[in-house]
């Protein structure tokens, strides 16, 4: 699954994104080693539960309706004769606002880390946690490699910072 694909953009220095022309050596890589499951062969696995010559084929699919995918990524595979799963969100069309998941990335994405937790635990305290998960505050989301301080400001606004009180720390930090 992917997310964001794209090429650098010195307004979000710090975005963890897959550049496009890794994205085209992936395609080739895949049609390579494994081939792509032709579009007829999903319909027909979807519709009569059919698999016909696609075992350990790749299907791509594209999470969140990224502008990306529709500038970058499905040029590329219409140039390439391949489709594709866009999974869309539904919830920013209905209150037309960014998902707060997207909001952390573009945040993290333009500004270091480092000033972006500082800030934050400025912001916050226990009592907008959950008791239920206050103990497992520090254990918890740190596999990911992200540049210092992105980590934990993803984490606790991920995880630990009550919904209720989310979208206004996103909103005082976005100011």
């Amino acid at each position: 699954m992917y997310h964001y694909v794209r090429e650098y953009d010195n307004q979000y220095p710090y975005f963890r994104y897959l550049d496009i022309r890794n994205f085209r050596k992936q395609l080739d890589f895949f049609e390579k080693k494994y081939g792509f499951v032709k579009k007829s062969e999903w319909d027909d696995f979807v519709n009569f539960n059919f698999s016909n010559k696609s075992d350990g084929k790749i299907i791509l699919t594209f999470d969140d309706a990224m502008s990306c995918h529709y500038d970058y990524v499905f040029p590329e595979l219409e140039k390439r004769g391949l489709w594709g799963i866009f999974y869309v969100p539904t919830l920013p069309y209905i209150n037309n606002k960014i998902l707060d998941v997207h909001r952390i990335h573009l945040l993290t994405g333009t500004f270091d880390g480092r000033d972006l937790y500082s800030e934050l635990l400025g912001l916050i305290n226990y009592e907008m946690m959950p008791k239920s998960i206050r103990d497992d505050f520090k254990t918890r989301y740190g596999n990911q490699d992200n540049y210092h301080g992105v980590t934990e400001f993803k984490k606790i606004l991920n995880y630990y910072i009550d919904d209720k009180y989310k979208k206004l720390i996103i909103d005082q930090i976005s100011k």
